[in-house]
């Protein structure tokens, strides 16, 4: 999954990307914290996560698993929290979360912000320079707080196969809220067909400083 996004990023909309495979804990804190320290202010960052999650039930805080961690042992797992708190430091303009595991809808609590998006018109691009302009802080991820398929798309996860679908056939500026719109469908009904519900969330990150921007993909072929 990973790959193929690194790819359609890399050929269609011109991103420099980093593809950390079966990465550990430190190195994606590393990564993050590398980000932190050169993006500027009229940078955009994706960060695509895409492997195990987990639950905490107590305080209901989701974490990434990363190769290195333990099923029963949290010592390398990373939480939703600590990955805010890195974001939130970002001099990036736009930074959007993409988390494809399970859990990860435990981001999306408590943004209380909803995005919407609309038609085409000149009033409509006036509308996207405006959002150009204004941080934002986004996350999209493939459910809820509970399991998703890891499997189903065609060698790719059934949210990976409509995140890829997506963003490969759009020809123009495609707002997080669009992306997320376009493909919530697709995923729903392909999780039906294995008897699993499977709601993918979009929504600000929450505790991360976003200030009604949006994240623009923009085809350069």
């Amino acid at each position: 999954d990973a790959q193929s996004v690194d790819e359609v990023l890399r050929t269609r909309y011109g991103f420099r990307t980093k593809l950390l495979l079966n990465a550990t804990r430190a190195q994606i804190l590393s990564a993050l914290n590398e980000y932190r320290q050169t993006l500027s202010a009229d940078d955009s960052l994706l960060i695509y996560y895409a492997g195990h999650g987990d639950l905490d039930k107590k305080n209901l805080r989701g974490y990434w698993l990363p190769v290195n961690a333990q099923p029963d042992n949290p010592t390398e797992w990373i939480s939703d929290q600590s990955i805010t708190d890195q974001i939130e430091t970002f001099q990036a303009r736009h930074v959007m979360v993409v988390a494809d595991s399970c859990y990860s809808g435990a981001m999306t609590r408590s943004s209380g912000i909803t995005m919407l998006a609309a038609g085409s018109t000149d009033a409509e691009v006036k509308r996207l320079v405006r959002l150009a302009k204004l941080r934002s802080r986004t996350v999209l991820t493939s459910g809820g707080e509970q399991p998703v398929l890891d499997a189903g798309g065609g060698g790719h996860s059934i949210f990976a196969r409509a995140f890829l679908d997506v963003l490969g056939s759009n020809t123009q500026v495609l707002e997080g809220s669009a992306l997320y719109r376009e493909l919530f469908g697709q995923v729903k009904s392909h999780a039906k067909k294995y008897k699993v519900e499977q709601d993918p969330r979009y929504s600000a990150l929450a505790d991360a400083d976003h200030r009604n921007g949006e994240f623009l993909f923009i085809p350069v072929t």
